[in-house]
């Protein structure tokens, strides 16, 4: 038993437990350790509606994209119109800071994988988006490292999906494995990266994928270019060595014009699949031929008071028929990815967003003979709430 003077007349008599004493001491000499890292958390989450009339044969990526529907092994069931309510490409994402040239940043996202089977029921799982560290050389400089965002990625769309085709958009993007250094020169931006995507085919040994990146704002104007190689490594079914080559480049633009928002993106390149930027070529193990592409991208929005409309438009697809090699679907290879959408949305509170918004897929199929293009549509009406 100790004794605690309070004051010259009051004292109190208490039992001391030495283990918690030092539990205690030890809670609270943790923040103090702490007390100079600030932690910032940062996501939205959405939850909606989708009716769709169409269901891919690879479900397990949401939300459902065109799907080849002559001829193919779908049950009359997966072709039929389809509704379901959804919680997917929600995020949350955590930056930490201590005050010194360090900075690091995890973040997750929502992903419903379909199940095997007749039920076809959905699962939703937890999946990590990023983790990596942030160390600034100087103030005008960076290093990040880890598994980020590439900086191939350009500009997003506006719209409240994430879509599949070719392109890529909203929760998608491009992540990858590497690091990359920027520099900001005045208006300038300047970057280089060496980076590895983790979906590569199995025959591929090595695939170091480089990037470069330069970019220059002007008022409330960005143009930029993006330069994307690797060379391929391939061990063929003879267990020999195969080498081949992927390389893109990308032009785009994101402005506004008073109420008016624009996005334009131009990519061209060779096995574009084969690195992270959602081609759809990529390179084979048995030979070094360049299956050759291009795409566009436009997106425009309008933003009222609390409102905004909004439409996008995308395509991409091989320089030729036959060299549609890639994605296979059916026995088919898709020659074309197209993609067209509109939308509006309205602020109902800070951070709170109702939206409505009708995307139209076209999937042009080379069978070796002909190109047959199948279509598929929905429509998303649902809320999120950014923080």
């Amino acid at each position: 038993t100790q004794i605690y003077k309070i004051s010259k007349n009051k004292t109190f008599h208490t039992e001391v437990d030495m283990k918690k004493a030092i539990k205690i001491a030890s809670l609270c000499a943790t923040p103090l350790t702490f007390a100079a890292t600030t932690t910032n958390m940062y996501g939205f989450v959405k939850s909606s509606y989708i009716m769709t009339d169409k269901v891919n044969a690879d479900a397990s990526f949401k939300p459902f994209y065109a799907n080849n529907s002559e001829d193919n092994t779908l049950s009359d069931f997966d072709n039929e119109a389809k509704s379901q309510f959804s919680t997917t490409n929600s995020r949350w994402g955590i930056k930490a800071n201590n005050g010194s040239k360090t900075k690091g940043i995890f973040e997750f996202d929502l992903d419903a994988q379909q199940k095997s089977g007749a039920s076809k029921a959905d699962t939703l799982t937890i999946r990590v988006r990023q983790a990596n560290l942030e160390y600034s050389t100087s103030k005008d400089a960076k290093i990040t490292f880890g598994k980020k965002w590439t900086i191939f990625s350009g500009v997003n769309p506006f719209t409240y999906q994430a879509t599949k085709i070719s392109f890529w958009s909203g929760n998608n993007g491009f992540l990858v494995d590497g690091f990359d250094y920027s520099r900001k020169m005045r208006n300038t931006n300047i970057g280089v990266e060496l980076s590895q995507d983790a979906n590569r085919d199995e025959n591929l040994v090595s695939a170091p994928t480089t990037t470069l990146l330069v970019g220059h704002t002007f008022g409330d104007h960005h143009i930029g270019a993006a330069h994307t190689m690797a060379t391929l490594s391939y061990k063929t079914a003879d267990d020999s060595d195969k080498d081949s080559a992927a390389s893109g480049t990308k032009l785009f633009y994101k402005g506004k014009f008073g109420a008016t928002s624009a996005i334009f993106q131009y990519t061209m390149g060779s096995n574009l699949g084969s690195i992270h930027t959602g081609g759809l070529a990529t390179a084979q193990a048995g030979n070094d031929d360049e299956y050759k592409e291009t795409g566009i991208l436009a997106s425009v929005k309008y933003s009222g008071n609390d409102w905004s409309v909004f439409g996008s438009y995308g395509v991409s697809e091989l320089a030729d028929e036959e060299e549609a090699t890639a994605a296979k679907a059916n026995g088919k290879s898709v020659a074309t990815n197209a993609l067209m959408s509109l939308g509006f949305d309205m602020a109902l509170d800070p951070g709170l967003t109702v939206f409505v918004e009708h995307l139209a897929f076209t999937t042009g199929y080379y069978d070796g003979t002909e190109t047959t293009d199948s279509t598929a549509s929905l429509t998303e009406l649902g809320l999120r709430y950014k923080f």
